[in-house]
């Protein structure tokens, strides 16, 4: 376990494939036992999170879900009310790596 040798919550990014080779159920009680206390899968829009939420509620981690300022208003909206934790917004339009200039 992780948790008692750090004085911050930890959090995962995961892309959804591992987590369904595993078995969401059995996914979520892994990282619970690590320690981890959040999740981020970017490839799971919110439409297909459902079960996500649930099995993640269920081991007392926080689902994160992804918002970008081109996000129409109203899909934020439903981002936010699925959500019992904070949201993450991507800042950047793009693919990450070394940058010239950052966008407005």
């Amino acid at each position: 376990m992780v948790l008692p040798q750090l004085s911050c919550p930890v959090s995962l990014f995961s892309y959804y494939n591992p987590i369904l080779q595993r078995g969401i159920g059995k996914f979520m009680t892994i990282i619970k036992d690590a320690g981890v206390q959040g999740l981020v899968v970017p490839d799971v829009p919110l439409e297909e999170t459902e079960i996500l939420r649930m099995e993640s509620s269920k081991n007392n981690i926080e689902l994160v879900l992804l918002t970008t300022p081109t996000t129409p208003t109203d899909r934020m909206k439903s981002i936010v009310s699925a959500l019992e934790g904070f949201v993450y917004l991507v800042s950047s339009v793009g693919v990450t790596g070394t940058r010239t200039d950052v966008s407005a």
